[in-house]
């Protein structure tokens, strides 16, 4: 396998540059067609590569709501895959629905429990679709 670790920069307050490129591995089926990133390594097993020097916040979470939602912890890696995941939509290589649907795998890939990863996966859909994110 390749690096799994998230190496990053700090750039300003709150925004990170990835050193290194990061490796999200997926054990369960997930749908990254049309990504380019099915892994061929192992049988069965699928990545997302998020490159280096990408810039992430991390979680996109509201000040209002991080004490009950933190930007980072668990969740990292599973908020950096998806902040990739939405460049990649912009460029039109997925629908946001997609990236989003993936989101919700990778909260599961790294033991989110299901009712925050509900809360997650119903606020990035829901911020989707207000901005008319298809």
């Amino acid at each position: 396998m390749k690096n799994k670790d998230l190496v990053v920069r700090l750039i300003d307050k709150k925004n990170f540059e990835l050193q290194q490129d990061f490796y999200f591995y997926f054990t369960e089926e997930v749908n990254l067609c049309g990504l380019g990133y099915p892994s061929t390594e192992e049988k069965d097993m699928r990545y997302v590569v998020v490159p280096k020097g990408f810039n992430t916040d991390f979680g996109s979470v509201p000040q209002l709501f991080q004490s009950l939602v933190s930007p980072v912890g668990n969740a990292t890696k599973a908020y950096v895959v998806h902040d990739f995941l939405c460049v990649l939509s912009a460029d039109k290589r997925l629908s946001r629905k997609e990236a989003d649907e993936i989101f919700k795998a990778a909260l599961k890939q790294v033991k989110i429990n299901a009712f925050l990863s509900s809360v997650l996966y119903g606020a990035v859909r829901l911020y989707a679709i207000i901005r008319g994110l298809k």
